[in-house]
């Protein structure tokens, strides 16, 4: 009987030793895979951060690239303007100028006019003296 007790508490003894192998190695393989979670979960937002820090500066590029052309874009612009202004001014320079000819050749026109009538003038003064002195030496 002693025997038998001690047979089954030796068969007892060695199933509470494979549960609790049984046990361990199930604990194991759960601390196993949870730690096999973690790093996947590690590798996902090292990922996540290396396309965030790869998009951030992609946008910075672009953003670099934008101002860029706005700054060309606004060179561009103001040497348009530039050249505008300046081809006014010189239009009007020439405008100017062209008007300062006409006036210049109308004074010269009316001063020659003027020469020329106070010339017919004289002629005309000194013609009718000389017919009155004609008239006087006739009538004398």
């Amino acid at each position: 009987m002693k025997k038998m007790e001690e047979e089954k508490k030796k068969k007892q003894d060695e199933l509470k030793r494979k549960r609790d192998e049984r046990l361990k190695r199930v604990h194991e393989a759960k601390v196993k895979e949870e730690q096999r979670e973690v790093e996947k979960k590690k590798k996902i937002e090292q990922k996540m951060v290396q396309i965030d820090e790869k998009n951030d500066k992609r946008q910075a590029e672009e953003n670099k690239k934008k101002k860029l052309a706005v700054k060309r874009q606004e060179d561009l612009e103001q040497r348009k303007k530039q050249e505008e202004e300046a081809k006014t001014k010189i239009q009007q320079a020439e405008e100017e100028k062209k008007q300062q000819e006409l006036l210049a050749k109308k004074k010269a026109e009316e001063e020659e006019q003027r020469t020329r009538k106070l010339a017919e003038a004289r002629r005309a003064l000194e013609l009718k003296r000389e017919q009155e002195r004609e008239r006087l030496a006739a009538a004398e």
